[in-house]
């Protein structure tokens, strides 16, 4: 795996923002089959792979599979076995020099505690998630074992107060569950999943008029939520109880200071989904037009680069062009569109020792930059073009963009991406 990591990026958070989304709704299966089908598979950037080992644990852990979170546990019990292992050495190792050196009780433990302190954060880190695997495979084991998921639930740390609540009351303790949940509400104040879970416990707690008002507040809060959600379908018998119709949600009346609202579908279509690459029709060196519609049907890698003055971009197009074969054997043809003239190619090409592209793969010309400003590699401020990277599908739709005043130096990486991106395409087929 290349050692590039885009953090900040829309790559980033995406996927951790989708993962996020999963859990907080239980939509088990579906982080299980976008974990395994490579959407949410784990890089150790966006997703590292302690953070796979602990969802898709408690997901296979809640729909029953047992076998298959354990596997998950057990990982991260061998890491955090290796992690303390390498502590208990170390602190040995500082212990032997210390009483060498002739140190009082004192100087030891001191030696020993400072050996120990670089390995706290991690250990305790999966010591946490351990704990909270341990808490799912409790309460999910048949008949539950409460009194080992009671005796792990205080230790557990970074949980969602209202996640950390429903727990709780799983375990049978619903005054502590009641305590944490109406924290929850109080720190997220008009988040929908908190307050569902104030509901819940209040009315199984018997404080059924807290519980009415807190689901009348819920009822105009929830409006747009997906009401056929684990945490909100759990709300059902108490919509029964109250004498709500089973669709319990009420429209919010929209704010009545501000201007005028458009209709959603006059903003765009309610999913993301891929751009249309423009399309393209450029000269090579000899003055050939080159179609992006030649390249319908198979993958296309287009770097958009700032002609052969450009030092920075010319270390970029040697760094993808030994990578062009691996490419090629993954179905991606590379193309390269420069500011430089048809002309200007030409004498890139006489600067070679060989007078002939010194690149394993086509250059093309944009000189007007109409291209690279459709492909908004353009700063319309500064009025110059700018530095991009694509991935092209088959169907010509752009899955992947790189644009900056710099150029992407990364062709291993992105190999990577692009064959985990388009492989997408074949498990959704499937």
């Amino acid at each position: 795996t290349s050692t590039y990591e885009p953090r900040g990026s829309s790559w980033q958070f995406g996927r951790q923002r989708l993962r996020d989304t999963l859990v907080r709704f239980e939509q088990w299966d579906a982080l299980i089959e976008e974990s395994e089908d490579g959407v949410l598979t784990a890089d150790d950037v966006s997703i590292r792979q302690r953070d796979f080992n602990r969802y898709v644990g408690i997901a296979k852990f809640e729909i029953g599979d047992r076998q298959g979170a354990a596997a998950h546990l057990a990982n991260l019990d061998s890491v955090l076995a290796e992690k303390m292992k390498k502590r208990d050495e170390a602190m040995k190792k500082a212990s032997t020099r210390a009483t060498e050196a002739k140190k009082d009780e004192k100087g030891i433990k001191a030696a020993t505690d400072a050996a120990a302190r670089p390995f706290k954060s991690e250990i305790d880190t999966f010591q946490n998630l351990v704990n909270e695997l341990k808490v799912y495979e409790a309460l999910t084991a048949n008949p539950p074992q409460l009194e080992v998921a009671k005796e792990l639930l205080p230790k557990l740390k970074n949980l969602a107060k209202w996640r950390h609540a429903n727990l709780w009351h799983r375990a049978g303790d619903d005054e502590q569950a009641l305590k944490l949940a109406k924290e929850a509400v109080t720190a997220a104040e008009n988040e929908v999943l908190p307050l569902a879970m104030k509901v819940k416990l209040l009315y199984a707690c018997g404080n059924t008029e807290e519980a009415r008002t807190a689901f009348e507040e819920l009822r105009y809060l929830a409006s747009v939520a997906s009401i056929g959600a684990p945490p909100l379908t759990a709300l059902a018998p108490v919509a029964k109880a109250f004498g709500y119709p089973e669709d319990w949600r009420l429209t919010k009346p929209p704010a009545d200071d501000i201007g005028e609202r458009p209709a959603l579908d006059e903003l765009g279509p309610f999913q993301w989904s891929p751009p249309s690459a423009h399309p393209f029709s450029l000269p090579n060196a000899k003055g050939e037009t080159v179609n992006l519609a030649e390249y319908s049907g198979r993958p296309l890698l287009v770097i958009f680069f700032l002609g052969r003055g450009c030092a920075h971009c010319m270390e970029q197009l040697n760094a993808f062009a030994p990578m062009t074969e691996a490419y090629r054997s993954a179905g991606i043809e590379i193309i390269a569109i420069s500011t430089d003239s048809a002309e200007g190619l030409n004498q890139t090409f006489q600067d070679s020792g060989e007078k002939q592209n010194p690149f394993p793969f086509t250059l093309l010309s944009d000189k007007s930059l109409d291209r690279f400003k459709a492909y908004r590699a353009y700063d319309d401020f500064e009025k110059m073009a700018l530095h991009g990277t694509y991935l092209i599908d088959g169907e010509q739709r752009i899955r992947w963009q790189d644009i900056s005043f710099e150029p992407f130096m990364h062709p291993e990486w992105l190999l990577e991406e692009c064959e985990r991106l388009l492989a997408l395409d074949s498990s959704e087929g499937e």
